[in-house]
């Protein structure tokens, strides 16, 4: 079933993956983005590869945010040239001392991942790394809790917020930084017309720095309430 984020009536519809906290400032810099064309926006929420068919198969407006150059793939996406986001992406694991450097330091461990989350994907492919898929963050993350697999690699912030979540304390971060990744949103063919305004809308609001802005907003919203479970 689809989760809807937001919902105002008849717009434009853009899927997103389920459970990614870090498309939350993806979608509000594209909501910012498309009320300066007049434009309103729903955004749905489906398991990651699903999320990618649809939007591919015209079942909805477009993806939400997506790392570049997924239309060489999903031929009917027309990819817009700002970056609107990024996401950082971490080995996570409920064993100790894992020796996790790079891509290729993680050959020797057993891999989970979640279907969908083409930079993982892209990179382990490129390697020849097999690694078990699954559907969801939270069903990676059970079998990290579990011992079932040693490592997933995963969005930081999405990440760390399921572990909250699913009081999966022993699953933690292993090691630097692997990736950053630039996401960008995508159109279906079919709204081509729309292109050239998002884009010098979406551009301006890079160049002034608002796209930032929105970004260290949503970041300090997160602290705050993370302090606030704390206490």
């Amino acid at each position: 079933m689809a989760t809807s984020i937001v919902s105002t009536g008849k717009n434009l519809v853009f899927s997103t993956g389920v459970d990614t906290l870090e498309q939350e400032v993806s979608g509000k810099v594209i909501h910012e983005a498309y009320q300066q064309i007049a434009l309103k926006v729903d955004i749905l929420s489906y398991p990651n590869m699903r999320s990618l068919v649809k939007s591919n198969n015209g079942e909805v407006d477009g993806e939400l945010a997506r790392i570049g150059h997924i239309n060489q793939r999903f031929k009917n996406l027309l990819q817009v040239p700002v970056v609107i986001n990024h996401i950082d992406g971490y080995a996570f694991s409920a064993k100790y001392n894992l020796q996790v450097s790079d891509w290729e330091s993680l050959r020797e461990y057993e891999l989970v991942c979640v279907r969908g989350l083409l930079f993982v994907e892209q990179n382990l492919s490129q390697r020849n790394i097999p690694c078990y898929q699954v559907s969801t963050y939270s069903q990676a993350i059970n079998l990290l809790k579990i011992g079932r697999f040693d490592i997933a690699v995963l969005p930081e912030i999405t990440a760390i917020s399921i572990i909250k979540k699913n009081k999966a304390k022993n699953v933690y971060i292993q090691g630097n930084r692997l990736i950053r990744v630039d996401l960008f949103h995508y159109l279906h063919k079919k709204n081509i017309p729309i292109l050239p305004k998002i884009t010098a809308v979406l551009q301006k609001m890079k160049t002034s720095g608002r796209i930032e802005e929105i970004r260290t907003e949503y970041t300090l919203q997160q602290s705050s309430k993370a302090a606030s479970v704390e206490n």
